[in-house]
This record gives C-alpha cells, sequence and structure tokens, in this order.
C-alpha cells in the first residue's frame, strides 16, 4: 500500500464524503498503526491504543468506526472476551465510498500527481513525512497541512528528505507546523536539494545571528534554528 496515495485519495474523497472530524482522526491513527505493521492486510490494535493516537474516547473512536466502515474505507469486526477488534483499510483503488452528492466523474480516484523524478514519490514513502510530523508535533496532520506538504514537494521541488528535516526542525525547537513551513519557504527560495546543503544553511544562519542581535528589532522573515546540528 502506498501511503502518499491512499492519504491523498482519502482525503479527495473525504471533501465530499461528509465524515465527521472523528472520522478523519480515526482514520489517520489506523493508517499510522497499519504502516508500522507493514501494510497487512488485516491488524489489530488495543482500544487504548486508539484513545492515546486519536485522543478520543473509545465510545467516541466506536462511532468514528462506525461512520469509516459506512462510507466504505474500512472494515472491522468485534470480539467477545476482551479481543482486539480487528480491522482492514480498503485500497482507494478498491473501495466504493459512499458520498453524499457526487457525480460519476468525481466518484473516480484522482489521478496521481506526475513527478519529475520519478524515484521521488518511493524516496517519499521511505522518509515518511507524515510519520515525521506526527512524531514533530505529536498529532496527524490536518487536510490542508497534508496538501501543503505534498506542495512543497510536488511544487516547490523540495526532496521529501529535506521536509521532513524541516518538521523535526520545528518539533526539537517546540515549535509549530508554521515554523517548519517558513523554514521550507527558505529552504525552497534558495533551491536546497540535499541534506547537506540544508544543515550548512542552518549553520550559516546560526552564525549570522551575532550581528542581527544589534537590530532593534527581531528579524522576523527568517527562521531561528534550534541547536540540534
Amino acid at each position: 500500500m502506498n501511503y502518499i496515495k491512499e492519504l491523498n485519495a482519502f482525503y479527495s474523497q473525504v471533501s465530499v464524503s461528509g465524515l465527521p472530524a472523528r472520522a478523519i482522526n480515526l482514520f489517520n491513527a489506523l493508517m499510522h498503526i497499519n504502516n508500522k505493521t507493514g501494510w497487512k492486510e488485516t491488524f489489530t490494535v488495543r482500544t487504548s491504543y486508539l484513545e492515546a493516537k486519536t485522543g478520543q474516547s473509545p465510545k467516541t473512536n466506536d462511532r468514528a468506526r462506525e461512520d469509516l466502515q459506512e462510507a466504505g474505507f474500512i472494515r472491522f469486526k468485534s470480539r467477545k472476551g476482551g479481543k482486539m477488534a480487528i480491522y482492514e483499510i480498503i485500497p482507494a483503488d478498491q473501495r466504493v465510498v459512499k458520498f453524499e452528492e457526487l457525480d460519476e466523474e468525481e466518484a473516480a480516484p484522482p489521478e496521481p500527481k506526475p513527478s519529475v523524478d520519478p524515484t521521488e514519490e518511493d524516496d517519499r514513502n521511505e522518509v515518511n513525512i507524515f510519520d515525521t510530523f506526527l512524531k514533530a508535533f505529536n498529532k496527524q496532520p490536518s487536510a490542508l497541512q497534508v496538501e501543503d506538504l505534498n506542495a512543497y514537494i510536488d511544487q516547490d521541488g523540495l526532496p521529501a528528505e529535506l521536509v521532513a528535516l524541516a518538521l523535526e526542525e520545528a518539533g526539537k525547537g517546540g515549535h509549530a507546523f508554521n515554523f517548519a513551513k517558513t523554514i521550507m519557504n527558505t529552504w525552497a527560495k534558495m533551491e536546497l536539494k540535499t541534506i547537506e546543503e540544508a544543515k550548512k544553511e542552518m549553520e550559516d544562519h546560526k552564525n549570522k545571528r551575532g550581528s542581527w542581535s544589534n537590530k532593534k528589532g527581531p528579524d522576523r522573515k527568517q527562521p531561528q534554528y534550534s541547536n540540534a546540528f
């Protein structure tokens, strides 16, 4: 299963499927968990673990999985005797999503965006920017944030490794996603392509901070990197 394609398809479909926020949150958590299992066809997960990953109560997650199953995104089977429920994520090219109002043309899975480098998408999956986002900010990205992350790669030409590095840098400094966007905007403008170039830019930036301290106010156009590198 392709993490990026599946999430892109999900957010394209969810925009017209009428799914509540609780279901979107649970789907993100299930995708993350299934990715960790190596994309098994079916997998089990503890209720307490889902509660921790989603920040939602067990009852809310129960309603959310009903929403997802009814809409055609997952299948699940509850088991008695305290056994964990069995989940199956239906791949985008196999599911028939129930939409509120959707014509046949819109119902087709979206075509993947062309990539300048044919290996770029595979690289993105190896890096897994969504796992990096979760580790950096302790939550799953929203639909708009997913669009932003994909745009930095597909439109601005930032390698996935640099997107992940920007997320890590923001997380280490205790900053929000907007701080990572500031870093990525800087790197995209400078047309950086490698980890080495990005780390050198951060070091150069830190070395210049001493001269900026004499200014009347802080420079708000450039990110203030952490001391991670």
